[in-house]
């Protein structure tokens, strides 16, 4: 037995699994920085398309046409700052100035007089203890919002960062591609460049397609909080929609937030005559809401973004929802279309990729 080719493949995994240690934890310090250059690249793959579009209509100069999108962009990013972050804010004044023993009393009140009506048919609802549920919802809320203030207003060397990053991203896009070309094998250099062109289209198609379906949602929220009278519509509607981009989970979050802050904003209305009725009319639109976006706009707009099928795209992010969380639901479907194009290009002789990616 060789000891000395032993202890050297063994110092060689020790080391190479220092480097892997010291890499993961590089990563780990430095996450914020990942974090800005991957919503910047998003911000930089909806733009593309209108750079694009505008350098090949109104023959615009790449600087002028970059020029156009920035402030674009800049400007709607304006537009939500001046017109939602007072509206937060005076919801959590708002929140702030309820009297919270007279709403607990009307709450238990109400929910007493609705457990003595199911106790007829056998439903004892007093161990749910629903008010108490409620209550803590309420209590929370100027929380959330304080701290949703708190962290925009911590997080503007943030904001700041993207930006700057995404203007470089849009300017200078093709660099992108050419930096992994010179740091991956020289070989495979058609393969890396015919990636990154159908990555680019595919995942620009894809955020285009999810900015659509929130500004879908956005509407449908907006005009059905309108027409039921809920006050602040605008805020509502449009934090809904954004949790919207948690799939599956994000709309139940949204569903509890639209009745606490529609509670908060009636805290003076006979819960039981009056609120219970506004309840089940945004539990309503809720569920048409819902029911547009999750047989029509969602299917739509995902499968022809990233040409695949709504049921590939449903287990697709229910199996990066059990291993890795929220987190990985919201990334699914960009990654999937990654590796597929990957695969597509570097095997596609292989059988199974060949079935994944007939459509690409």
């Amino acid at each position: 037995m060789d000891y000395k080719v032993i202890s050297k493949g063994l110092l060689d995994t020790i080391k190479k699994l220092a480097l892997f240690c010291i890499g993961l934890y590089t990563l780990f310090l430095i996450k914020s920085v990942i974090i800005y250059i991957a919503i910047a690249g998003v911000i930089a793959l909806i733009a593309y398309p209108l750079k694009s579009y505008l350098k090949r209509r109104f023959n615009f100069s790449n600087n002028s046409a970059l020029l156009a999108v920035v402030v674009l962009f800049l400007l709607i990013l304006t537009a939500f700052l001046s017109l939602f972050i007072p509206l937060i804010i005076q919801e959590a004044r708002d929140l702030s100035l309820i009297n919270m023993d007279e709403f607990k009393s009307n709450i238990n009140l109400t929910f007493d007089s609705l457990n003595q009506s199911t106790l007829k048919y056998g439903l004892d609802l007093s161990s749910l203890n629903l008010g108490d549920v409620i209550l803590n919802k309420i209590n929370n809320a100027p929380k959330i919002f304080k701290s949703i203030i708190n962290t925009v207003g911590s997080y503007s060397v943030g904001v700041f960062s993207v930006c700057f990053i995404a203007f470089f991203f849009i300017k200078e896009s093709e660099l992108i591609g050419d930096f992994f070309i010179s740091v991956l094998p020289i070989e495979n250099e058609k393969e890396i460049k015919s990636s990154i062109t159908k990555i680019k289209k595919l995942l620009s198609r894809y955020f285009i397609g999810l900015s659509i379906q929130i500004l879908i949602v956005f509407i449908l929220y907006l005009v059905s909080l309108m027409v039921i009278g809920v006050g602040n519509p605008l805020v509502i509607a449009f934090l809904c929609a954004i949790l919207n981009l948690i799939p599956y989970v994000g709309p139940l979050i949204g569903l509890i937030l639209m009745y606490v802050l529609a509670l908060t904003d009636n805290i003076n209305m006979d819960f039981q005559n009056e609120f219970i009725p506004l309840i089940i009319k945004i539990s309503v639109a809720y569920g048409i809401t819902q029911f547009i976006d999750n047989n029509f706009s969602q299917p739509i707009i995902f499968s022809k973004s990233v040409n695949s099928h709504p049921l590939e795209i449903f287990l697709v992010i229910f199996t990066f929802g059990v291993l890795f969380g929220i987190i990985g639901m919201i990334i699914a479907v960009p990654l999937y279309t990654v590796i597929k194009v990957i695969l597509k290009e570097f095997y596609p002789n292989n059988p199974v990729v060949k079935a994944l990616t007939e459509n690409l």
